[in-house]
Formats: structure tokens, C-alpha cells, sequence
């Protein structure tokens, strides 16, 4: 459903400037930044994919503030797009376990799209 969104933001004409309100209320809603809960539970399923051993709470805890600093400013969407593409058959490292950078650096690509919605705002602002 977000992707079609997406897509219909994109290939939509700005009219008039009584159209900017919705695609800033959108472009806002496509970037909104993702809660640490979420975050934490969408890592820990990713991590599962792969061989971790057992390890003390206050590790977990600041691997877990770790993967918060590198993704917070993501919106949930683009992280989770980032997880599915590293696991899939389109990453040839999609064996090795991935750090936070791996995915951050997947979750921008993920977000160009906002890009050239921010750009076609600004170009009829």
C-alpha cells in the first residue's frame, strides 16, 4: 500500500498550491521516524536469522542502542525493506550477518523516493 502511495506522490502533477498541503502531509508521513520499540523488535528478528550466541542483558541492551543511533532517523517502512532486501537473493552477502551501517546504507536507498517528492515540492513552493 505505501509503495503504491509512493509511487502515485511521485507521478502525480502539482496543480496548484492547494495540493502542497496533502503531498507535505504525506512526504511527512513517509518519513516519520521509527520508535526505539519497533526498532528493537525488527532488529532482533533480523539478528535471528543468523547464529547469535547467548549473551548478558546489558549487551543485548547496548547492541540494541547501537542499531538505534545508526537507524533512528528512518522510518519504519525503509528499514524493513532493508531487512527483507538483505536477506534476499538480490544481496550476494545476504549469508553474512549484517551490522547496522549495512542496513542504514539500504534504508537510504529505500528513501530516495522521499527525495523526489521533497524535490517536486520544492520546485512548486
Amino acid at each position: 500500500m505505501l509503495k503504491q502511495c509512493c509511487q502515485h506522490l511521485v507521478n502525480s502533477q502539482i496543480d496548484c498550491k492547494d495540493d502542497l498541503p496533502f503531498f507535505e502531509m504525506a512526504l511527512e508521513k513517509l518519513t516519520e521516524p521509527v520508535t526505539s520499540k519497533w526498532l528493537f523488535g525488527r532488529v532482533a528478528t533480523l539478528q535471528a536469522h543468523y547464529y547469535t550466541q547467548a549473551m548478558p542483558e546489558e549487551l543485548l541492551e547496548a547492541l540494541g542502542m547501537d542499531w538505534y543511533e545508526e537507524l533512528k532517523d528512518f522510518p519504519a517502512w525503509a528499514i524493513s525493506n532493508a531487512c527483507r532486501w538483505w536477506m534476499s537473493a538480490d544481496n550476494e552477502k545476504r549469508r553474512y550477518k549484517p551490522v547496522c551501517g549495512d542496513i542504514s546504507a539500504r534504508a537510504k536507498t529505500e528513501l530516495g523516493i522521499a527525495s523526489i517528492i521533497k524535490l517536486r515540492l520544492k520546485q512548486h513552493a
